[in-house]
Order: C-alpha cells, then sequence, then structure tokens
C-alpha cells in the first residue's frame, strides 16, 4: 500500500491525514507553524495553528520535504497486513501511525471556564 501521495500541484490548499474512521482531514498549509523531523527519519512533528500532527514510520523524509514546500500531500496509515519487510524494500515512505492532537484555543477554554 502506497502510504503518501505527492500534491501534483499548488491548486491544493493542504495536507490530507488519514483519520481512525477512514476518512480524511484537510490542514490548510497556511496553518503550518513548524515542520520537525528526528534525526533517524522515524518520527515527523507538523505543528498547525490549532492542532499537531504526529507522522511515524520510516523513510518520512519526502512527507517532510513537501510539507516545508507547502506541498504536503496525502497521508494514510499501512495496512496492518503490509509486509514491512517488502516496505523496507521501496524508497516510498511508510506510515506506521497518524496521531492529530487538538490544541484548544484559549477561547474555548475561557468558555469551559478553565
Amino acid at each position: 500500500m502506497k502510504c503518501y501521495d505527492s500534491r501534483p500541484g499548488k491548486h491544493y490548499i493542504g495536507g490530507e491525514f488519514a483519520v481512525n474512521d477512514g476518512s480524511y482531514r484537510l490542514i490548510p498549509d497556511r496553518w503550518l507553524h513548524e515542520a520537525k523531523i528526528e534525526s533517524d527519519g522515524n518520527t515527523l512533528r507538523l505543528f498547525y495553528s490549532n492542532c499537531t500532527v504526529v507522522i511515524s514510520g520510516f523513510r518520512l523524509k519526502t512527507i517532510y520535504d513537501d510539507t516545508v514546500m507547502g506541498r504536503l500531500g496525502k497521508v494514510t496509515i499501512a495496512d496492518p497486513s503490509d509486509d514491512i519487510e517488502v516496505a523496507e524494500a521501496t524508497e516510498e515512505p511508510f506510515v506506521t501511525n497518524i496521531t492529530h492532537i487538538a490544541i484548544l484555543s484559549e477561547a474555548a477554554n475561557d468558555l469551559r471556564g478553565n
């Protein structure tokens, strides 16, 4: 299974991330504040204005490079039945997990009395 599809052009507005129910979440590029990749290339953290997305796997540098160029495409989690050994033989990114961490705004905290 292909875990990452590069964006074909600038006419898209952001990256798409798979979520647990099989749908996708679109996050506009303009919300990105910072992208960090671990030195081993196995963890990528994308800090947006309203959330943080943590992508785990291997060979994530391609996803990082597209992100910092404003061309993040569609990121999906590999199927559990995918053979990691076969995936390691390719040059494609292999995504094992996507974690979406929502950040409550100060206004939301005020409404909740926090």
